[in-house]
């Protein structure tokens, strides 16, 4: 049963994104293919490698941030074992999502002599940070893009309610998701007990999380690591509209908002399969930017970067399994 349950994290979430790929091709007109294929043929892939080396930068920087996560164990690696390390986690993430976490903390234990469980604890201060940055990111978008994504609101708010958002209207969303969330919260903590009482003990960890960060020796270092790496996130995309014909224009905000929406694409849809291209797509109408141009972003931005993930996750493999058998032999 086990094993059948594994398959199936493995093939839904592919089977998802493949219907997501042929559902959205198949949408697009003859003429909306035929320039979608123009685009990918007419962009400028080596502004596409630049890009692939911020996020590279990105992920080297993440590597140095974990690194001040582990004075207060004591711990302290090598930058390079903790960069192969980050680099096979992201690899193994495309087939299981979360599993990278756990590898590439056992990675570095069994090279390093670490205890595999006070890195995890390491791991998760550090996915509450970033939890925090895409936050901010959202609150970024909404504070510079609110026009545009008050008028997307307004319009489903028009599709559900048949009501422009007037105040009125305003205030009875506000009410009803006030009622929801308190209802539901209580719904949880009654019928769900074991369930309320992981997700309390999940907020008290972001709280010990955010604590952390805040009195470690490194503080502002680790802050400046974090701000850089989702800067890169962002940059990686905004670089990209240079390759792509008929993008050039678009704003830094809007790119801004076209990487929210991509993040939670991914977290949908393993490894962002379909979902992101499209959520790039979707995000993009709303500038008036036409489909085959926006999908051509996302495919380009998610294609390359995926590359990259897997070609140095398998570098990166490879060393640090070499690595783990001379150390092994020399015992």
């Amino acid at each position: 049963m086990k094993t059948i349950l594994n398959i199936l994290k493995i093939c839904v979430p592919i089977a998802i994104a493949l219907y997501i790929v042929y559902a959205v091709f198949n949408n697009l007109s003859e003429v909306e293919k035929q320039t979608l294929f123009n685009a990918f043929e007419s962009a400028n892939y080596l502004i596409v490698f630049i890009a692939v080396l911020g996020g590279v930068l990105s992920h080297l920087s993440r590597a140095y941030r974990w690194k001040f996560l582990q004075e207060p164990l004591g711990y302290e690696f090598r930058l390079d074992h903790a960069f192969y390390a980050v680099m096979i986690g992201y690899f193994a993430n495309l087939a299981l999502p979360r599993i990278g976490e756990i590898i590439r903390c056992g990675v570095i234990a069994k090279l390093e002599k670490k205890d595999v469980n006070k890195l995890i604890g390491t791991v998760v201060a550090e996915r509450i940070a970033d939890v925090l940055m895409l936050g901010i990111a959202i609150l970024f978008v909404l504070f510079f893009e609110y026009d545009v994504l008050f008028e997307l609101f307004e319009q489903l708010i028009l599709a559900l309610f048949n009501k422009t958002l007037d105040l009125q209207t305003s205030l009875m969303l506000f009410a009803w998701v006030l009622v929801g969330g308190m209802a539901l919260h209580f719904f949880i903590k009654k019928m769900f007990p074991k369930f309320y009482a992981k997700l309390l003990d999940f907020a008290l960890k972001i709280v010990e999380g955010i604590k952390s960060i805040y009195t470690m020796k490194h503080r502002a270092a680790f802050i400046l690591h974090t701000v850089f790496i989702w800067l890169m996130y962002v940059l990686m995309i905004y670089i990209c509209i240079f390759a792509v014909q008929g993008l050039e224009h678009l704003s830094f905000t809007s790119i801004a908002a076209c990487f929210v929406m991509g993040s939670f694409a991914i977290v949908l849809v393993q490894g962002g399969i379909g979902a992101y291209p499209l959520a790039i797509m979707q995000t993009l109408l709303l500038y008036n930017i036409d489909k085959p141009l926006g999908l051509a972003l996302g495919w380009i931005v998610w294609t390359s970067q995926t590359l990259m993930i897997i070609v140095v996750g398998m570098i990166s493999f490879i060393i640090m399994n070499n690595k783990t058998l001379k150390l092994n032999q020399s015992k």
